[in-house]
């Protein structure tokens, strides 16, 4: 709920002498306004959280510098502004690295990956998704299924359907672990796309 958000947000900044709080506050109405689609506002409230916290430090489970790093990416991508975006998922990159997080790497290259299919950059965006995919599935990240369906994506926008097909099978076997059916529905959705394409209507 964006208006419960920007709600629990304003009443946060009334204790401006805690800046952890702050950071949090302006995190939440950055969330508020990326679910009401107002992405210049996500824009600058996500900018300014990072004001008030440090990289490497984890406040609670769900909320640090580098998460808010990461929806201030995609905050610039939704804004057009694909420059910035992109440097905002390399220092993510750099932090990873720094900290030996394979996971949070991998994931900071799929956003990159994802920044230029948006800008329809599908060559380099394959690739990208592809050292992403590799690595996750080296890591045995329960959420692969969506890295192959990104990736069966990238193929099939660039008319590699066979290719696509075999990446859209791996998501398919990897969806069964997610409690969430919706993934295996878009990727039967997606691998119809792909079908349909190469005439096997059947």
């Amino acid at each position: 709920n964006p208006r419960l958000l920007d709600s629990l947000a304003t009443e946060m900044m009334n204790y401006p002498a805690d800046s952890v709080l702050m950071g949090r506050a302006f995190f939440l109405k950055g969330l508020a306004a990326t679910y009401s689609a107002n992405a210049p506002l996500a824009l600058r409230n996500f900018k300014e959280s990072l004001l008030y916290l440090e990289p490497g430090i984890a406040y609670d489970e769900r909320f640090n510098y580098e998460v808010v790093l990461k929806n201030l990416a995609i905050a610039y991508h939704r804004v057009g502004n694909a420059k910035s975006g992109d440097s905002s998922f390399l220092r993510l990159q750099e932090l990873a690295l720094a900290q030996k997080d394979s996971l949070k790497y991998a994931l900071a290259i799929k956003g990159r990956a994802n920044g230029l299919m948006n800008r329809q950059s599908f060559d380099s965006a394959a690739v990208l998704m592809r050292e992403a995919t590799l690595i996750l599935q080296n890591l045995e990240y329960r959420g692969i299924a969506s890295s192959y369906l990104s990736l069966g994506s990238i193929y099939g926008r660039i008319y590699q359907e066979e290719e696509a097909l075999k990446w859209f099978r791996k998501a398919l076997v990897a969806s069964d672990l997610l409690p969430d059916k919706r993934m295996r529905a878009r990727v039967y959705n997606n691998m119809a796309v792909a079908l349909r394409a190469l005439n096997e209507f059947d």
